[in-house]
């Protein structure tokens, strides 16, 4: 099995490639110039590294939550290795002593925080914008009322904003909201933030090329084991478009992510298709369905640099 952190950093380039470059211009235009971001599934956190690169988020804070420490870690080390610096205080933490349960040697940190009982890493500054970690469900972080007190007191950064707005000025979910349900994040983080970017949402088709014969009913029983055994929807922006919708909200912009990998490979796109073949076998075989033969036959074809993937995203742009 291909490993997630190792997947997560080989898909930036696919991301890259997909990303819709008009929800980027838009994005842009409705952002001050040091926004406070929440990322939901923030993954090895490589979302604000290049919005910092291609020049859309100069400055601010950006807070990076992902359930899995090891993704955290790996994006930490990254953005250190490449052009981040060490802040030298464990995140989150607001008030108090701040060397507490910190390690200076891998910026973990132990302590707890609030009333919560989430451990985070110590933050790091990319340019200008201080980038925090925090190992959580996003959901059950912002079920304790632990987002909101991640941060400093607002009036440190635009003022203390009225009752029923959100701390954040923009959430991001990438390759995220369609991992979960719609309407239970239309709930749960709807309160965090008035815009909300929601990049490579998966909506309902995967295709390779050359056919093969089991195509049709390994890729039924994948539809299958989205619908039924996992939270989300095979339609995953569609079915985000329609939450948002029904909570009121306006769709700024829909555009499309496709991911298309065809050969010759680099090595993460080759990473990334063994990912999503290892991924799919699994699904499938969740449901009762063997999927081992024809995964054998897409791993012969890709290593013969022959297997052509892709799969439908969506680009999408919401405010309150």
């Amino acid at each position: 099995m291909t490993d997630r952190v190792d997947y997560l950093e080989a898909k930036r380039a696919v991301d890259d490639a997909a990303l819709d470059r008009e929800a980027l211009a838009t994005l842009s235009d409705r952002l001050p110039p040091e926004p406070v971001v929440l990322e939901a599934g923030a993954g090895t956190v490589t979302m604000v590294e290049r919005l910092h690169e291609w020049g859309i988020v100069a400055g601010g804070r950006w807070v990076a939550v992902d359930a899995d420490p090891e993704a955290l870690r790996s994006g930490r080390e990254r953005l250190l290795e490449r052009a981040a610096t060490p802040v030298g205080e464990p995140s989150p933490r607001r008030g108090g002593d701040t060397a507490n349960g910190s390690n200076p040697a891998d910026g973990t940190t132990t302590g707890r925080e609030r009333d919560g009982d989430v451990p985070g890493f110590a933050p790091v500054r990319l340019g200008a914008i201080r980038v925090e970690f925090v190992v959580a469900d996003v959901f059950e972080a912002d079920a304790e009322g632990y987002l909101s007190g991640s941060l400093p007191d607002r009036d440190d950064l635009s003022g203390s904003p009225p009752d029923g707005v959100g701390r954040f000025d923009l959430l991001v979910g990438c390759a995220f909201f369609d991992l979960v349900d719609a309407d239970r994040a239309v709930d749960a983080l709807g309160g965090v933030a008035d815009l909300v970017y929601a990049p490579i949402t998966y909506d309902g088709e995967t295709a390779f090329s050359p056919s093969d014969p089991a195509d049709d009913a390994v890729l039924d029983r994948y539809r299958m084991h989205m619908e039924g055994h996992r939270d989300g929807s095979p339609e995953g922006a569609t079915a985000l478009s329609r939450a948002f919708d029904r909570a009121g909200w306006t769709c700024i912009h829909d555009g499309p992510s496709p991911w298309r990998i065809v050969p010759p490979y680099f090595e993460a796109e080759r990473t990334v298709v063994t990912h999503v073949i290892e991924t799919i076998e699994d699904a499938v075989g969740r449901t009762g369905f063997d999927a081992s033969e024809w995964a054998a036959r897409r791993r012969r074809d890709l290593a013969n640099e022959a297997l052509q993937y892709e799969a439908a995203n969506r680009d999408l742009l919401f405010r309150r």
